[in-house]
């Protein structure tokens, strides 16, 4: 069952996002340098290292437009 609220993205919009996030960092150049965490339902997230050897967690919230329940 795929999950309505995850919000999955390609390597380069993870690298944009990572530049952002950190300084104009680029991710590592190894094809292991993003991998998804496919364990939650709610959240997108990813392990992802970057060109300096960090290795950082970018979580990604559900889309704005996503049906969810609240109170």
């Amino acid at each position: 069952m795929e999950s309505k609220t995850k919000s999955t993205k390609t390597r380069p919009q993870i690298a944009a996002m990572a530049a952002r996030a950190f300084g104009g960092m680029a991710l590592a150049d190894s094809e292991d340098a993003v991998c998804e965490l496919k364990e939650g339902w709610f959240n997108a997230a990813y392990d992802v290292r970057l060109a300096d050897g960090r290795e950082v967690i970018l979580k990604i919230a559900p889309p704005r437009d996503a049906e969810i329940l609240f109170v």
